[in-house]
């Protein structure tokens, strides 16, 4: 998006798409090209410790939203259970965090029972 600021033409180009687990939009260092000012972008990977914290904060959200099918009054099915356990198994996967397979929860919302 090119604006005039009076001084200089500036052009902000588009920020590149990234993963927000794994990565983060950063400012690159301002060009001139053409007499105009570029506003550029790069992602950057983020630390191990900071891609755990993001990738658990995820997991628990799941975990979250599906947190009614453990209350006392639904019996919950063994899909519903093999799911939230797989949910909770994340940061045991081998790889973790660098590569994490994450579990689809199941079809249907219908308690059984």
């Amino acid at each position: 998006m090119k604006t005039t600021y009076g001084i200089a033409d500036v052009n902000e180009n588009d920020k590149p798409s990234f993963d927000p687990l794994t990565e983060e939009i950063v400012e690159a260092p301002m060009t001139i090209v053409d007499g105009v000012v570029q506003i550029n972008y790069i992602k950057e990977a983020v630390d191990e410790t900071e891609q755990s914290s993001r990738i658990r904060n995820q997991r628990n959200s799941h975990l979250t939203g599906s947190d009614w099918m453990a209350l006392s009054d639904v019996t919950m099915p063994e899909k519903w259970k093999t799911y939230r356990q797989a949910l909770r198994d994340i940061p045991q996967q081998s790889g973790f965090p660098a590569s994490v397979t994450w579990p689809e929860p199941p079809d249907n919302f219908i308690a059984e029972g």
